[in-house]
């Protein structure tokens, strides 16, 4: 039987070729049986089945693709554990992948305590069952390869697999790495795979045995195939919006809300949500909101964030985006010190005399709302939200440690203002709590931003000339009017200071 391929396969492709069971069916049911055959599946350009391609019983891939269909192509969030106070117990470094980060975790698990170890080796367990297409091998030698949704894209992570059942001396030829691509490149052409080739066991299946009852197994297959293209927005924005661990325990919080929310809740959750048939595309105010914070939330928590942004009082400010030289598109932080330095001249700031910028009067002019907000959940430091035709709003988080001193308030409102220069689409609603669980690129822009924007180069170059020792950070701290550690890292970070050495 000649090979299918749908898809492109600079991007992304499946082939499959159907072929006889070496064993005649002795090992296998028989709908298991015709379906043996040989699967490639191109990400990015390579072939990640070479070399030779996965040769094996692939209708329980085809299962499991379709059983965990809207987790791999809306669920986002790595099964980090959080501690008692919502902070993941170890932050991933940008240039880790998904894979990196899932076999770091379980080389940890010897030196963990014995429930901490459960804890996080069940937790990457389960979630590998919706993402890692290993799941399905069932004793094939399958490549290693976590799929999971990423902001717009698909992200693919693979790395190799474990060596228990592997033969000797094999490996396949793309080891490690991670790929990007659109949505609608892969869902698109994987379901049409699918819809062919169960057409092509269906009539595999009445040629070698008319009244065999592993028909229905694969008119089954046939039927949950087709219902993909039927599943409501609500369904797949429990996945979405990242609002627990399991799909239960999301789906109650989402009904939660919607009871609260009652008539808004559509506003709320699925206004700015479209797609395909397959899958959602776009992002909601929920699902940018519920994206950032942990999956632990609380309801109290769920429904004070949600009520904070639809109860935003109405205005005409809009808030212009401050875009970054392309020479630092790739460096976060290059680029929240050069928003912030293009911020100062834009505001025609004195930069003669170092004394503290005026934060909070700065917004006020530009028309940006500042609140409070008590959360439960003390890891969050502050809100951005901006809906068009409302006023564009900073909330701080009055349970967040650092917020009760005037420094930590002043970091966390320029922290919130570079996500509203630059996070926000003109036009587009934008909701993001800043924590851990944020995107760790925003954060690590807006807490650049900050402390540039705080910390003007040309106000710590005038200093320095007065003082150039380790009471350097003192005398910032004071004369700026920031908290002393985040003086001392911008220091050091700038160059004005070596950095300290850990302990």
């Amino acid at each position: 039987m000649k090979p299918i391929t749908f898809g492109d396969k600079k991007k992304f492709a499946v082939e499959i070729e159907f072929c006889s069971d070496p064993d005649a069916g002795k090992f296998a049911l028989p709908e298991d049986g015709l379906s043996w055959g040989r699967l490639d599946l191109w990400v990015d350009g390579r072939n990640l089945c070479d070399p030779g391609g996965v040769t094996w019983y692939l209708l329980p891939l085809f299962e499991w693709f379709v059983a965990n269909w809207d987790a791999i192509f809306h669920e986002s969030k790595l099964p980090r554990v959080s501690n008692d106070k919502g902070f993941p117990s170890r932050l991933p470094d940008d240039e880790d992948s998904a894979w990196v980060l899932r076999d770091r975790d379980m080389r940890r698990l010897p030196y963990l305590k014995d429930d901490e170890a459960d804890l996080l080796e069940e937790s990457w367990h389960t979630w590998s069952l919706r993402h890692g297409i290993r799941s399905a091998a069932e004793g094939g030698i399958f490549p290693d390869i976590l799929i999971l949704r990423h902001g717009e894209d698909v992200l693919f992570s693979w790395g190799p697999p474990p060596d228990a059942g592997m033969p000797d001396g094999f490996h396949f030829e793309y080891e490690r790495g991670e790929a990007l691509l659109p949505l609608k490149s892969v869902c698109i052409p994987l379901f049409q795979a699918m819809q062919e080739s169960v057409h092509i066991l269906l009539d595999k299946s009445k040629i070698a045995s008319p009244a065999s009852e592993g028909q229905s197994r694969l008119i089954a297959l046939r039927e949950n195939i087709e219902s993909l293209k039927n599943v409501s927005r609500e369904e797949r924005l429990i996945w979405l919006s990242g609002l627990a661990r399991t799909r239960e325990e999301a789906r109650t919080r989402l009904h939660a809300l919607k009871g609260r929310l009652r008539e808004k809740f559509a506003f709320f959750a699925l206004e700015g949500l479209s797609g395909t048939d397959l899958a959602l595309e776009g992002s909601s105010l929920a699902t940018m909101m519920y994206g950032s914070v942990a999956p632990e939330i609380g309801e109290a928590d769920v429904f004070r964030l949600a009520e904070s942004v639809l109860d935003l009082p109405p205005s005409d400010v809009e808030v212009q985006r401050i875009l970054c030289d392309s020479l630092s598109e790739h460096e976060p932080y290059l680029q929240g010190y050069e928003m912030a330095e293009s911020l100062h001249r834009k505001l025609g700031a004195d930069m003669s005399v170092p004394r503290a910028v005026e934060i909070e009067a700065i917004v006020d002019e530009m028309g940006i709302r500042v609140d409070s907000i008590r959360l439960d959940d003390t890891g969050i430091m502050g809100v951005a939200v901006v809906r068009p035709g409302c006023a564009p709003s900073i909330l701080i988080n009055s349970s967040y440690e650092r917020n009760g001193m005037p420094q930590g308030k002043r970091f966390t409102i320029a922290h919130e203002l570079c996500h509203l220069l630059r996070d926000q689409e003109r036009g587009r609603p934008l909701a993001i709590a800043s924590g851990p669980w944020a995107p760790s690129v925003v954060e690590k822009r807006a807490n650049a931003f900050a402390a540039m924007f705080l910390m003007p180069k040309e106000m710590l170059e005038i200093l320095y000339r007065e003082i150039s020792d380790d009471s350097l950070s003192d005398r910032v701290s004071e004369c700026l009017n920031t908290g002393r550690t985040a003086a001392r890292k911008h220091l050091e970070n700038l160059g004005f200071l070596p950095a300290e050495e850990m302990a």
